[in-house]
């Protein structure tokens, strides 16, 4: 292309990155957006996602490098990293994200909070997960199947059966659908407990 005397946009090399990182050529891929970088270019934001999601601490170099240059993340940008730093247990780093981006003027959607409560749940910190659970509810969004399935898994993996269950039947009387995660959650949450009857009667 370049031989030909076409000039390659930063929509290109957006498309190039991707594709790289769908080949898992991360370290070529990081390569060509530093040279963007280097020449005062951004790709656009599903570019930048692509690359933070992929790889935690480097993504979150890249990622406060982007905000060093003045490049200003979106909602979906911010809520991406969230996760990175959850996966990777740095819930402090999450959190500090989390009201920069409150501060900045982007509030926090069902996703972002479905992402800190299970990160808070990982940890075995369930006071905050449901803390943050009824702040999400209180703000107008709907419990759903995902939101009632992380809460059960944290539940069910910090040994709180009796209050997983609850939620389980709470999910009927509230009209949430249950699904095959919710099932399975529940069944090894109470077979790992020795309730086999109550497991085998769930299925």
């Amino acid at each position: 292309m370049i031989r030909s005397g076409i000039a390659a946009d930063v929509e290109t090399f957006g498309y190039l990155i991707q594709a790289l990182c769908i080949d898992n050529e991360l370290e070529r891929a990081y390569a060509v957006l530093w040279q963007l970088l280097d020449n005062g270019v951004a790709p656009g934001n599903v570019t930048f996602n692509e690359l933070i999601s992929r790889k935690g601490i480097e993504g979150y170099r890249i990622f406060n490098n982007l905000k060093d240059r003045g490049y200003a993340p979106d909602r979906v940008m911010y809520t991406t990293m969230i996760h990175g730093l959850c996966e990777m247990r740095w819930l402090g780093e999450a959190r500090k994200l989390w009201f920069e981006m409150i501060r900045k003027g982007l509030s926090p959607n069902e996703y972002t909070y479905n992402v800190l409560i299970h990160g808070f749940c990982a940890i075995g910190d369930l006071e905050e997960a449901w803390k943050l659970h009824k702040e999400m509810c209180d703000r107008g969004y709907k419990q759903t199947t995902v939101s009632c399935n992380t809460l059960i898994a944290g539940l069910c993996k910090n040994g709180k059966i009796k209050e997983a269950c609850d939620l389980f039947e709470e999910m009927v009387q509230k009209g949430i659908s249950r699904d095959l995660i919710t099932y399975n959650t529940i069944i090894r949450g109470l077979c790992k407990e020795g309730s086999f009857y109550e497991g085998s009667r769930a299925i």
